[in-house]
């Protein structure tokens, strides 16, 4: 699969792209696209950190990437309780049905699969950040796993972030999350760790 520059950096570096500064507009401007073919010698296993120290002397020595670490004061949103209250429920045992419960979803609660991990509250909030333009810094104080609707619905599923397209018309995750949720989002500043960009040239030849 073709990626951009700043993909890979995401992939490299555990970062979302809000958190890297000064990359040049070719770095993720859909048009710049690169296959990164790694050959393991004696087909050994790599970890995941393993994989990610490889993808950086990738970026090192092709991209002459240098960067450097700092924490800037970025716009972000608060994830907060709305005064609605909160109207999810944690355990979906207890909502009738599990993940994807409700009318005419499958009933198979996480629990029935072993290997299948519990969704934390963190998930859940995190989710939010790929519908909106800054990150999402979540000072509602919930806790919990496996959340599910009053009606017993995936939070995803009920405010549509599970079919609905980035770009959807007429869609605002502010009033879906407080009318579903009951929990909104604030805009307001904070401080973030970002990667800086130094230096970055587009890559030499094979």
């Amino acid at each position: 699969m073709s990626v951009s520059l700043a993909e890979l950096i995401v992939d490299a570096y555990k970062v979302k792209k809000f958190q890297i500064i000064g990359l040049p507009g070719w770095g993720d401007s859909g048009r710049d696209l690169y296959d990164v073919d790694a050959k393991i010698a004696d087909g050994a296993a790599l970890t995941p950190d393993e994989a990610r120290l490889m993808l950086r002397t990738l970026l090192a020595e092709r991209f002459q990437l240098r960067i450097h670490n700092e924490t800037r004061l970025l716009p972000v949103y608060g994830l907060v309780l709305s005064k609605k209250g909160f109207k999810l429920i944690p355990d979906q045992k207890a909502c009738g049905g599990g993940r994807g419960a409700g009318k005419g979803s499958s009933t198979r609660r996480p629990s029935d699969d072993p290997s299948e991990a519990l969704r934390p509250w963190a998930f859940y909030a995190q989710a939010l950040s790929i519908f909106t333009d800054r990150p999402i810094v979540d000072e509602s104080g919930i806790d919990g796993a496996d959340y599910c609707t009053a009606d017993g619905l995936d939070p995803l599923a009920s405010i549509g972030l599970e079919v609905l397209p980035k770009d959807g018309v007429g869609f605002s995750i502010y009033i879906a999350v407080e009318d579903k949720w009951g929990v909104k989002l604030e805009p307001k500043k904070e401080q973030v760790d970002v990667l800086v960009v130094d230096k970055v040239d587009r890559p030499s030849g094979n």
